[in-house]
Order: structure tokens, then C-alpha cells, then sequence
């Protein structure tokens, strides 16, 4: 093996790897380039797979080689984006050469190339930074071992997750070919919208597969594994609501911050309808803290909330006005016009 790559393509293929790797799991942090119809890169998380055709001249070879990242990382900076680099593989050593220098990693081949599913059928296409979006709010609120659910039923789409006794749903307002239920780890969503937000290409395709649910954007395939156990009967759904009240993003969320800054993340605080007025309010030992925030026509309610997490929701909203209203004995908060949704529990 051996490929000629700029310095701007290496740190672009690196920087691609290790968001979709990510930094907790050391054990997946490689990179293994293969022959396959044409020479590929792949990096997985353990769940999702990237495959990246890189489209340079070389002669077709068997087996792979493995480029540990913390190792390859040592060679991206400072260097010209027009600087070339040259990738060797030879009777299992890789060699990485740069002018002067030469990073040489040795026992480097396996015989086999990565397992990839790269046939899926189609359910729908939309543009890239709005199913980026779509994931990086509905992912907002949880912790590693949470899943996020795609639902899919009777041409309604949305994006479903709960935690901490709050629940996000980011209906999708795309046609869908066939009803889906599938449940994709929290992380590796996590490391999608992260790698997601590398890519140039503007649209994104995504279809299901015999095992995984696939994503491609541009030239590059994403296989994702998923549980398909069914948890939702019907997409849910919000009916008219006539008594609610809009008030400015910001507004709101600089009252969320401030919250941020009293408490640590976990401890909750209420969120209380008292007498027209809707408030925030804090107590804990001998500190009180409360903020009016607007005047609403609702009867008295509280609702407890971790500001942390409600922060991270709102400030994911694809809008600058936020709609409150009830609605089967849940507090919803709601992007003016952007289908995402935070549903907080009554007390």
C-alpha cells in the first residue's frame, strides 16, 4: 500500500476519525484503511461505523492496516495545508513519512477488512444541518446508556427521548417511504452530531438495512446499529391549544443560566403557575431564590426541573420563541414553528 495525501486532507480525515471515535473508549480510537472497490477509511465507536472512500490513487491490496489515532495526531500540526505526506503499508508495518520525519507502527495488518452494511432502503432524504439539528436537540437531556427512538408510523416522523423525568420529541416535517421504530445509543448520536458538523455536503439520506439504519452524506456512509423492539404504539401527537403563552427564547434561557449558577447539575428547581404569575424558584437550606418570568392564563401548577439539562434543550431549539402551554397534565415547552417539543411532568 502505499497513497499520497496534503496535510489539509490528513487533518480533515483525522479530525473526522476522532469525533465519530470519540475520546471515552480508547479501544476504538484507529484508523484502518482497506481496499474496497477503491481505498477506504473506517472508524467506529463500537455501535456506529464511518466509512470514507478517499478516492487517492493506489494499487488494490488485501487485509487492513491500523493507525492508532493518538499516534497519527502527533503528525497534523503546524504543517501547510499543501504539505505532502506519504502512507506505506509493507509486510505489516505502517509507515507515515513527512519530510524529515517518519512514524512507523509495527504488527499494524489484519488479514480481514471491516464487517460494513452499506445496502439500505431509503425512508427519507433532507438537508444535512436539519437532521444535525433534529439529533442535537433530541439528545440534549440524556446520559451515557440512554437511547434516542426514531419513530416512524403512518407518514408521521419523530425523534423521541426521555430522562430525568423529562421527555424531547423532534417531529420531522419530511414525507416518509415505510414506518420505522428504532432505538440508536445515546453516544453514538452523540458522536453523529459531532461529525456530522465536519461534513460540507448539504444533504443526507436515511435508510434502513437488514441489521443497522444507515446514513449518507456526500461520500460518506454511516452504518448505526440499533434495537428494534417496539416501545411507541403511534407517533404521539399535540392537539390545538388555544390557552398558552409565547415569551423570547432568550429571555428564558437567561433566566435558565442564572439558575445554572446556584445549583449543581441534578438538584431541581420549580417551575410554578401562582395567581397568573409563572416563576422560578429556588430553595435549599436557608437560600431562597424566585424569578417572575411572565403572567399566563393557566391554574396553579409546579413542575420540577434540573436547569442544567433544561438549559441544554432550549438552547438546541431551532427558534427565538418559546410556546408554554398544558396539556394532559404535562408542562410542554415548545419552538415557535420548529416541531421540537420538552415535556416536563406536573407535580
Amino acid at each position: 500500500m502505499k497513497i499520497e495525501i496534503t496535510a489539509l486532507e490528513y487533518r480533515k480525515l483525522l479530525e473526522l476519525s476522532e469525533r465519530f471515535a470519540g475520546s471515552v473508549e480508547p479501544g476504538y480510537r484507529f484508523l484502518r484503511l482497506y481496499y474496497w472497490k477503491g481505498l477506504r477509511a473506517f472508524i467506529t465507536d463500537g455501535c456506529g461505523k464511518l466509512e470514507i472512500p478517499l478516492r487517492k490513487d493506489c494499487a488494490p491490496f488485501t487485509g487492513s492496516y491500523i493507525i492508532p489515532l493518538d499516534h497519527a495526531r502527533a503528525l497534523k500540526e503546524q504543517l501547510r495545508d499543501d504539505a505532502k505526506l506519504v502512507i506505506t503499508g509493507k509486510e505489516g508495518t505502517v509507515s507515515i513519512f513527512l519530510g524529515g520525519e517518519k512514524l512507523q507502527i509495527d504488527k499494524a495488518r489484519t488479514e480481514n477488512i471491516p464487517r460494513m452494511e452499506r445496502k439500505f432502503e431509503n425512508i427519507f432524504s433532507m438537508k444535512k444541518n436539519t437532521l444535525k439539528n433534529a439529533l442535537d436537540f433530541s439528545s440534549s437531556i440524556n446520559d451515557e446508556g440512554d437511547n434516542i427512538s426514531f419513530v416512524f408510523n403512518n407518514e408521521l416522523a419523530c425523534i423521541i427521548t426521555s430522562s430525568h423525568n423529562m421527555t424531547v420529541l423532534n417531529y420531522l416535517d419530511i414525507p416518509i417511504s415505510r414506518n420505522l421504530q428504532a432505538h440508536i445509543p445515546y453516544v453514538t448520536v452523540r458522536h453523529l452530531v459531532k461529525t456530522l458538523d465536519l461534513i460540507k455536503a448539504e444533504e443526507s439520506n436515511f435508510g434502513e438495512g437488514i441489521e443497522d439504519l444507515g446514513i449518507k452524506v456526500g461520500p460518506l456512509l454511516f452504518s448505526i446499529c440499533c434495537d428494534r423492539e417496539k416501545l411507541f404504539n403511534t407517533v404521539p401527537r399535540f392537539p390545538e391549544i388555544k390557552e398558552k403563552i409565547v415569551i423570547e427564547k432568550n429571555q428564558f434561557l437567561f433566566s435558565v443560566r442564572k439558575l445554572t449558577k446556584l445549583v449543581s447539575r441534578g438538584i431541581k428547581v420549580l417551575i410554578l403557575s401562582d395567581h397568573g404569575n409563572i416563576r422560578f424558584m429556588l430553595k435549599a437550606g436557608n437560600f431562597r431564590y424566585e424569578k417572575i418570568m411572565v403572567n399566563g392564563p393557566f391554574k396553579n401548577f409546579a413542575v420540577g426541573v434540573d436547569p442544567h439539562r433544561l438549559r441544554s434543550a432550549l438552547s438546541r431549539m431551532n427558534s427565538g420563541k418559546i410556546e408554554l402551554f398544558i396539556f394532559n397534565n404535562q408542562l410542554i415547552l415548545a419552538g415557535k414553528n420548529s416541531g421540537q417539543h420538552l415535556i416536563l411532568p406536573l407535580i
